[in-house]
């Protein structure tokens, strides 16, 4: 294989190995919001190659840090020009392309998580030692009808 750049429907394909370029090119690709695969489809690799290329290359692993910032804050100006009338846009398409790019910072699901023991305690207002009744005995309950919600406080 040659290390040519062919040029096809205007996507740059590159056939050979990695270039110290790509880290460049990775952090432009994504300034403009694309997105990390989308990147390896632009140069004409696959995406598995760029997550080669990031265990193999220091300086590649970093760019994709600093592609990866650069493209949450332009999501984020998007956002924000939207909120204020700056630019017109769908909200909700933003918002999912933000979610999806960067689930670790927007996302609704909350996960808490526990090391040690839980103990929750709770007062049903059942004494501990309740008296055993004998089979079939006939048990008294007490009730009461509230009217007003004002006196369930």
């Amino acid at each position: 294989m040659s290390n040519d750049i062919i040029y096809k429907d205007s996507v740059e394909i590159y056939r050979g190995s990695y270039r110290k370029e790509f880290g460049h090119k990775l952090v432009q690709h994504m300034a403009s919001g694309r997105s990390f695969a989308s990147f390896a489809g632009s140069i004409g690799v696959t995406p598995s190659t760029l997550k080669k290329w990031e265990e193999e290359h220091p300086e590649f692993k970093e760019a994709i840090e600093i592609a990866k910032s650069v493209n949450m804050g332009r999501w984020e100006d998007i956002a924000i020009d939207q909120a204020t009338g700056d630019s017109k846009g769908n909200s909700a398409t933003t918002t999912f392309m933000m979610k999806n790019l960067h689930p670790d910072e927007y996302k609704d699901k909350q996960v808490v998580e526990n090391e040690g023991n839980v103990v929750f305690m709770i007062d049903t207002g059942v004494p501990d030692k309740v008296p055993q009744l004998e089979k079939n005995a006939p048990i008294e309950v007490e009730a009461v009808v509230i009217e007003n919600e004002e006196d369930l406080l």
